[in-house]
C-alpha cells in the first residue's frame, strides 16, 4: 500500500459477548462511513454448531 493509506485490524463478534458490545455489522459500517472498507475476513470461530461467533477484519483505505 502506498505511504498514508490507512490500515486497521479489528476482532469482530456476529454474537453479543458481553454488554454493549458493537458487532460486525455495527463495526463495518462505522469504519465504511470513515472511509475504510473491508479487505478481508480471518480466523473466523464458531461454536459447536457451526454459526460464526468472531473474527478478525482488515480494514483499509
Amino acid at each position: 500500500m502506498q505511504a498514508g493509506n490507512l490500515i486497521d485490524w479489528s476482532e469482530c463478534s456476529f454474537v453479543a459477548l458481553y454488554a454493549g458490545q458493537a458487532l460486525a455489522d455495527e463495526v463495518i459500517a462505522w469504519l465504511r462511513e470513515r472511509g475504510l472498507r473491508l479487505i478481508g475476513v480471518y480466523n473466523m470461530a464458531n461454536d459447536r454448531d457451526g454459526r460464526a461467533v468472531q473474527a478478525d477484519f482488515l480494514f483499509g483505505r
